[in-house]
């Protein structure tokens, strides 16, 4: 069996600009390379509040609360679809690929009436039928 010569080469930065993978700066890597904590260690609780100090400045709010919540970006699409949504909203979702079908399904599960414009998977959908669509009375 032939032995495989492998040198340590390091990847190059560079501006990553679809949806992923992504560049993760430096700061961020030494970050991951710390020592993993427990969700109840005094310095995770410590980190979390700090978190909840500094979020509402980032997304510009006074008062209330503004929570951080680990998960994938699904986990935040339906966070953000179960906190917007009641029973009875209506809602009109654009449907293009994998992600738009499933803030649809999500819109459903919250009892919500969802009107659904379509388009062939990787295609736009044409904003003159968002307006059309965001124009009818039933929205």
């Amino acid at each position: 069996m032939k032995e495989l010569n492998l040198q340590r080469q390091e990847a190059p930065l560079r501006r990553l600009m679809g949806p992923g993978p992504l560049d993760v700066h430096p700061r961020v890597y030494k970050a991951l390379s710390s020592p993993v904590i427990g969700y109840m260690d005094p310095v995770y609780l410590k980190v979390l509040d700090r978190i909840g100090e500094l979020l509402p400045s980032v997304f510009g709010r006074k008062g209330g609360i503004t929570n951080a919540m680990p998960g994938t970006g699904s986990s935040g699409m339906e966070a953000a679809v179960a906190n917007l949504l009641e029973p009875g909203d209506r809602v009109l979702v654009c449907v293009h690929g994998y992600f738009g079908d499933r803030v649809r399904q999500m819109a459903e599960r919250q009892g919500a009436e969802v009107t659904v414009l379509e388009e062939d998977w990787g295609k736009p959908i044409d904003p003159q039928r968002v307006e059309d669509a965001l124009k009818w009375k039933t929205l």
